[in-house]
């Protein structure tokens, strides 16, 4: 089996599994801190910290889980200890979590821990003389996990991967908070209440009243002694014999003193008597009549009718003084926004749970998506600021090979200067050659730069600011050169002492400063400190002089009456008339054409012959990522409003015979999806800001929030007002159809239609996921299998560094003095880097080479050595040697090369490249020489030990290469002063082929886990809502036998099969975008179906992790508790 094939550690699937159980357990804590709710907030921040410390992101906060353990401990055993405002200075140190050593962030652990222990203790102390033997047990299982946390976190100074065992421990004492609260908190003791009864009576009138707790038509005695934390017989006590009463009398009365109070003021005369008495608790007429005649005397239209005559024979008490509302017309409408979003606000805090699953999963939702936005705004930008950007193009070829198109984007040097001269509607016209890294010097300082050559007309056609000199006459001399701010401000200070400065080039020349331009944007596709004029690198490179030899970039830019088409359609067979090409019987034969020069950042893929893609495809993809993340979240929403539709029902129908119409009802709910969506943008806000350094540090951009800019805000808004729309349409569409009557008869059940709308959302949030998590793999796996793959060289400690200046005359020196140090194993020389060696042309022949053939040959000048240098495996033949003086005109071909000339014993046979004629000595086997998205083309190996150019590359002994880094700068500086040593890594080179894809593979790693986050968050909520809902099926079931494990798998098997389904569909399409996206590479990993099974049983598992510790919970509740609820 490949190395490549499984490459996922078991550690990480531990941390994975590891913050997974955190992040469900500390949102399960904050939903369920009832008892004890503050130590149960600092334990769930704790798994919070910990989860971040184990995903490894830039900014880390483990500093603070000492200080959340000892306040996690601190309200356990002091309760009565409030935090207060200087307590913050236990967190401020985490500010500089970043600049301290591991070992430092360890010990502050430790000490905070250790002051936890000394709490405990001294609660005991404390407790002692009252309850002696008993108090040493209280706290044991909180001591006992401070000692194991303790143990786990000492282990971190020997590896960080016990960080796991850490999160072990954090998780089972949150399992055991959640399961079985009085283990670990202490139950909350109830209110404090007078000792004499009718002291406590008075108190529980009055608590009720202030808390309007009569209002909730399902108001029984056991939840109102849940909600005052009284036990259920001390309540009843106090009602029977501090009241007098009966828990129906005197709820009933206390909705009766409501109804007469709403009778008195005007605000009320628009609704019926009714309509009223379910304002004021009241879940049925006939119980209001009842009622309402029992304790007045009288019935409530008998009442009312009265109240204008004279005071009622019933005084229910003194009537407070409220203003009345007003209901003119012309503030009726603000008022009912008001009421609005006074009920919205009321029910986000009576639903606590719903409302932060709500809003974290938007928050988040929205995060990301405003993340990739700023991404893909910005990744649109680029090149967008040109001044003619209408009419600037860039030049490309399509070659057809046998009528097979491919494209190119490298030409013929002279092409620019030939396009200008014969087409008079192009106006100006440049080529561009390579970057390059050159040393430049003034007076005794050198420092290299990066820059360019290009032609005349460059700063005509690209508007770039010039500080200084003249966009004329910039380029227009050999020896002429512009530089940028940044370059003149190294060397003279300021671009204006710059300009007519001589300045010294590669120790070879010098160039006259004839322009300074401003720094290049950030959104600039192009990057150069320095300009010199075309003449430069024809000189440097003689074969781009020849029409035959391509590798530079053309650009053009058309005069405003131009016709684009026109142009394209005169220059497509430029190339017939200089390579005397008959297409009617040529096999090769090429068209150029114009691509906007705006589009070419972005469409910069011509596999196919013409632009079709590039990054333009990842930029698609996020923006659908972003699409899909955004949309997830919305169907969370969706879904628990809907889920929570039968508990709604009967404040719709209430509304409903209260008089209010159908789109009041919608006004209203989509409200609350406005208000909720507007808080999570709040959150996602500050969010996105504390994200972006790490996306930034990802995607290697420099983008900051526009705050100062009203379209971003536009932006912003739009985005809250199309995802409330979104997820609030549905739920408020849905529960404003429900029927008063029915639902007042307690008859409302979700259709069928409803359910399968509701489920069908659940599986297309987990087919997204699913698809995305199975994305993240295989992206992983190529990039596995890309760093794994066997070049055909070993690119392992292997350096190199440019022959420049004296170098190239002294290399035999330089050579033959590395060899004698320490550490060096071989030196060669190659004319460019290895991992991406240019230079081609079809300019080849052989005994019985198709003349019409233009099969590009790609040429390397390679020095002695070469093959042990890099471990080229050698095929047949021989390689070059001092021995053989005639290997000035030898050639070594590739594998490749030999089966196009079709020889079967290549060795002695004539070949000739460029037109000089040479004998085959050597066959080498085929290695990459450019990425792996190109497959392996034909190559030619020419002896170049005396190449003036290229590179020196230089094999270290594993484990020494520093010390032979050392030897290489220290030679490289005395052979060659005026160049200070650039020293590149073979392997790290390879690496940047691959930049892209790595970080598109790091950003899907990132959004696949919270699309899996918010989908989880969803499947949180609704298996809290089902074990809510069913909590009397689960007591009967116990009651009759049922076991823990049957009932867990009952209450998790509707879930599991809206998983399966969602896989089986996800993974067909998982396959077809992964297979698409591979096809981009020559080379690649296999699809194997671990890869998607693994997916499938990686999205169960969190699932089932999300779900279970709810369901557990709900199984492990005592029966009568559960059948005693309603």
């Amino acid at each position: 089996m490949h190395s490549f094939i499984f490459h996922i550690a078991a550690n990480d699937l531990l941390r994975l599994a590891a913050i997974c159980c955190a992040i469900t357990l500390s949102i399960l804590l904050v939903f369920a801190r009832k008892q004890a709710p503050a130590a149960a907030l600092w334990l769930s921040l704790a798994l919070v910290v910990m989860a971040l410390h184990l995903a490894a992101l830039p900014v880390d906060f483990s500093l603070a889980l000492g200080s959340l353990l000892y306040f996690f401990t601190r309200n356990i055993v002091w309760p009565e200890q409030l935090f207060r405002s200087k307590d913050w200075v236990h967190f401020s140190v985490v500010l500089i979590n970043p600049l301290l050593p591991a070992w430092l962030v360890t010990v502050a652990i430790l000490v905070y821990l250790y002051l936890a222990y000394r709490l405990i203790q001294q609660a005991y102390e404390r407790m002692q003389p009252v309850l002696m033997d008993r108090a040493r047990s209280r706290f044991r299982l909180l001591q006992t996990f401070l000692y194991l946390f303790a143990v786990s976190v000492l282990l971190w100074l020997c590896s960080d991967a016990f960080a796991v065992a850490s999160a072990a421990v954090l998780v089972v004492i949150a399992a055991q908070v959640l399961v079985k609260p009085g283990t670990i908190i202490a139950m909350p003791q109830p209110n404090r209440i007078p000792d004499d009864l009718r002291e406590k009576g008075r108190w529980l009138k009055r608590t009720v009243k202030e808390r309007r707790l009569y209002e909730d038509p399902d108001l029984t005695l056991p939840s109102l002694a849940a909600q005052l934390t009284l036990p259920l017989h001390e309540l009843s006590r106090i009602i029977n014999l501090g009241l007098k009463k009966n828990f129906n009398d005197f709820i009933g009365e206390l909705r009766v003193q409501e109804v007469v109070r709403k009778m008195k003021q005007s605000a009320y005369d628009q609704l019926t008597l009714l309509g009223i008495a379910y304002e004021s608790g009241f879940n049925s007429k006939t119980t209001f009549n009842r009622v309402f005649r029992e304790v007045t005397g009288k019935s409530a239209a008998e009442y009312k009718s009265e109240l204008t005559k004279q005071r009622p024979s019933y005084n229910p008490g003194l009537p407070q003084r409220l203003e009345p509302l007003s209901l003119r017309l012309n503030i009726k409408r603000s008022f009912m926004i008001k009421n609005y979003i006074k009920t919205a606000w009321r029910g986000l805090l009576r639903h606590k749970s719903q409302s932060i699953i709500n809003i974290s999963g938007l928050a988040v939702g929205l995060a990301c998506s405003l993340l990739i936005l700023l991404w893909v705004q910005n990744e649109y930008s680029v090149d967008g600021f040109f001044q003619n950007s209408s009419r600037l193009f860039k030049v490309y070829k399509t070659n057809y090979d046998h009528h097979v198109p491919s494209g190119s984007y490298e030409l013929p040097g002279v092409l620019a200067d030939e396009l200008k001269r014969a087409f008079p509607d192009i106006e100006y016209a440049t080529n561009i050659g390579f970057g390059e890294n050159s040393a430049f010097q003034v007076g005794d300082k050198v420092v290299k730069m990066n820059g360019n050559s290009a032609e005349a007309d460059f700063f005509k056609m690209f508007s770039y600011p010039l500080l200084a000199g003249s966009a004329q006459t910039a380029l227009n001399s050999p020896d002429a050169i512009a530089i940028s701010r940044h370059m003149a401000e190294i060397f003279y200070g300021n671009p204006a002492q710059a300009i007519g400065k001589t300045i010294r080039y590669q120790n070879q020349r010098d160039f006259k400063i004839t322009a300074v331009f401003e720094n290049l944007p950030k959104n600039a596709s192009q990057s150069f400190d320095f300009l010199t004029n075309w003449d430069t690198f024809l000189h440097n490179n003689p074969w781009a002089r020849e029409m035959g030899n391509t590798g530079p970039q053309a650009y053009v830019m058309l005069r405003p009456q131009a016709n684009v088409a026109a142009v394209n359609a005169k220059i497509a067979h430029v190339f017939d008339l200089y390579y005397h090409i008959n297409r009617s019987t040529a096999n090769w034969y090429a068209d150029i054409a114009l691509q906007p020069y705006a589009e070419a950042y972005l469409h910069n893929d011509l596999a196919s012959g013409k632009p079709a893609g590039g990054r333009i495809e990842y930029v698609h993809l996020f923006s659908l990522i972003a699409v899909f993340i955004l949309l997830i979240a919305c169907i969370n929403f969706m879904n628990l409003s809907t889920a929570r539709s039968v508990k709604r029902a009967k404040e719709v129908g209430v509304r409903k015979v209260a008089g209010a119409l159908r789109g009041s009802l919608i006004g209203q709910f989509m409200t609350e999806s406005l208000l909720v969506t507007l808080i999570a943008v709040v959150f996602a806000l500050v969010l996105e800001w504390l994200l972006l350094p790490g996306f930034n540090q990802i995607t290697q951009k420099q983008l900051a929030l526009p705050f100062a800019q009203p379209g971003f805000w536009l932006i912003t808004a739009g985005v809250t007002l199309v995802t409330g729309l979104v997820a609030g349409s549905y739920p408020a569409f849905f529960l404003s159809a429900f029927k008063p009557i029915k639902v007042l008869k307690s008859a409302v059940k979700l259709d069928t239609g409803t359910l399968f709308f509701r489920k069908g959302l659940v599986v297309f949030q987990f087919v997204l996921s699913v698809v995305l998590i199975t994305g993240t793999i295989i992206v992983s796996r190529q990039m596995n299998y890309l760093a794994s793959k066997d070049l055909g060289y070993d690119r392992e400690n292997v350096v190199y560094l440019p022959m420049e200046g004296q170098l190239s005359s002294q290399y035999e020196v330089f050579k033959n003095e590395l060899l004698n140090k320490p550490g060096i194993l071989a030196v060669s020389r190659v004319s460019s880097a290895p991992v991406d060696i240019y230079g081609s042309s079809p300019a080849v022949n052989w005994t019985g080479h198709d003349s019409t053939s233009n099969i590009m040959f790609t040429r390397a000048f390679i020095g002695y050595d070469y093959f042990r240098t890099m471990k080229l495996t050698l095929v047949a033949g021989r390689e070059f040697s001092k021995a053989y003086p005639s290997d000035s005109s030898s050639y070594i071909l590739n594998e490749t090369a030999i089966k196009l000339t079709g020889y079967k014993e290549p060795i002695g046979q004539p070949f000739a490249y460029m037109g000089k004629r040479g004998t085959i000595v050597g066959v080498v086997k085929d290695f990459h020489f450019h990425s792996l998205h190109e497959a392996i083309g034909p190559m030619v190996l020419a002896a170049g030990e005396n190449d003036p150019s290229g590179v020196v590359l230089v094999r270290t002994q594993p484990g020494k290469t520093a010390a032979a880094l050392t030897q290489i700068e220290n030679l490289s500086k005395a052979l060659n002063p005026a160049f200070p040593p650039v020293i590149y890594f073979v392997d790290q080179q390879y690496q940047l082929l691959y930049q892209n894809e790595q970080v598109i593979n790091r950003l899907a790693d990132i959004f696949a886990g919270l699309a899996i986050f918010i989908s989880c968050l969803g499947l949180l909520g609704l298996a809290m809502f089902t074990a809510e809902q069913r909590v009397k099926e689960i007591g009967i079931r116990k009651v009759l036998g049922a076991g823990t494990g049957s009932l867990f798998a009952l209450l998790s098997a509707e879930f599991m099969t809206l998983i399966g389904i969602a896989i089986a569909i996800a993974l067909p399409l998982a396959w077809l975008v992964t297979h698409g996206w591979l096809q981009g590479f020559a080379y690649r990993a296999p699809l194997s179906w671990w890869v998607f099974a693994l997916s499938g049983a990686a999205i169960i598992l969190i699932a089932l992790v999300t779900v279970s510790f709810q369901i557990i919970k709900v199984t492990l509740v005592n029966p009568v508790k559960s059948l005693r609820s309603e």
